[in-house]
């Protein structure tokens, strides 16, 4: 079973005006861009909690609640490194809070939120990618409201320097003076992808305790009600046919992920059945009988992942801890991981040091507390 708390590491760009079309520009810690994101994290402090409005469907409806995101604070660790504590959550999502011996508070009109760490790691070298990671709970992040806040507030940005460029040159011919070429202003749009890894793909299947392959298929009842699952195939994996098999299967469908060409639940299951047909694990005829495939594994600890091609992000979202880490907790984890992610990635990155990380959030950072466990 998952634990509560883990992270995600998404690979961003970062483009001038727009993604379509433009090159991506220099990202590295001694660059424009970095001090440019700063600037604008900080601005979001001080602008305080952001609406995600939800869009009516066809019929003019609203069928989605309203989303919330409120970035607490940034920090710069040093010039590779800026971390924020950002809280999501969403209005109505919660009825009341509850405490003993005390009535109860109505939410029904708030917004419940719950913080998530973030961290901007930057490039050593001239490059045009760096790394965010986000705290997961309960397999959420807010990499995607964080992302839009970073793009509409560098369009405010760009805004108010074009007036405020306009009016000083409008101010400069009233007083006789040329105010020479208009300065290009940009504003900047980011692209984020989420980080495949295969040495953790690996590890995992290197240190299965169990491994099986589940082949499902589904059907609908006279009624037409609901689709429920109608026959199940599990076939066990041993010894080498774990490596064999999960590894093959896993870095295709990680690496068509990442090059957003993902395949289909019946092609996965042709995939997966192909390579068991080649192992005499299964009948040729058996695949047209099931929908979707998926590999599950057990480690010794008894923690387990599911490798699907609908929830690869979730099998790469990397645990910490049952209970609210702090942030040494988190950056421990973090620290090796995001190593072996550049590596891969080729992007040149320092090691983060935990100790340094909590030394400088003392001050910023609540201690962490067993009761913030859930997200809206």
């Amino acid at each position: 079973m998952a634990v509560a708390n883990g992270f995600r590491v998404f690979v961003v760009e970062a483009f001038p005006t727009r993604v379509k079309g433009s090159e991506a520009l220099n990202v590295s810690r001694d660059s424009k861009v970095r001090e440019e994101i700063e600037t604008i994290l900080n601005r979001l402090v001080s602008s305080g909690t952001e609406q995600f409005l939800p869009r009516p469907n066809a019929q003019g409806e609203v069928t989605k609640p309203v989303r919330t995101a409120t970035l607490k604070s940034v920090e710069s660790i040093s010039k590779d490194h800026l971390h924020a504590l950002i809280s999501v959550g969403e209005a109505g999502s919660h009825g009341w809070a509850t405490k003993p011996d005390e009535d109860d508070i109505d939410l029904r009109d708030r917004s419940p939120e719950v913080p998530h760490m973030v961290a901007f790691i930057f490039p050593k070298a001239k490059g045009s990618r760096f790394f965010l990671v986000t705290q997961t709970v309960h397999r959420r992040d807010p990499h995607l409201r964080l992302i839009s806040m970073l793009r509409r507030e560098s369009i405010k940005l760009r805004d108010e320097r074009r007036k405020a460029q306009r009016t000083a040159r409008a101010a400069a011919r009233k007083e006789g003076r040329d105010p020479g070429p208009e300065r290009p202003l940009q504003r900047l749009a980011f692209k984020a992808e989420q980080a495949s890894d295969d040495a953790y793909l690996d590890e995992i299947l290197s240190g299965a305790e169990t491994a099986s392959v589940v082949f499902k298929s589904r059907t609908t009842d006279d009624r037409g009600g609901p689709q429920y699952v109608d026959r199940v195939l599990q076939i066990k994996l041993r010894g080498a046919n774990v490596l064999d098999v999960g590894r093959k299967v896993s870095r295709s469908w990680t690496k068509r992920w990442r090059s957003g060409a993902l395949p289909t639940k019946k092609e996965a299951v042709s995939e997966v059945s192909d390579l068991l047909v080649e192992q005499d694990l299964l009948d040729e005829s058996e695949e047209a009988r099931y929908e979707s495939a998926a590999i599950t594994v057990r480690s010794k600890s008894e923690a387990s992942t599911t490798i699907a091609v609908d929830t690869l992000r979730d099998a790469f979202t990397y645990p910490v801890s049952d209970i609210t880490p702090d942030p040494y907790t988190f950056y421990d984890r973090v620290s090796s991981r995001l190593l072996k992610i550049a590596s891969q990635e080729d992007i040149s990155v320092e090691r983060i040091d935990p100790h340094e990380v909590s030394r400088c959030l003392t001050d910023s950072i609540p201690a962490a507390s067993s009761e913030e466990s859930s997200e809206a």
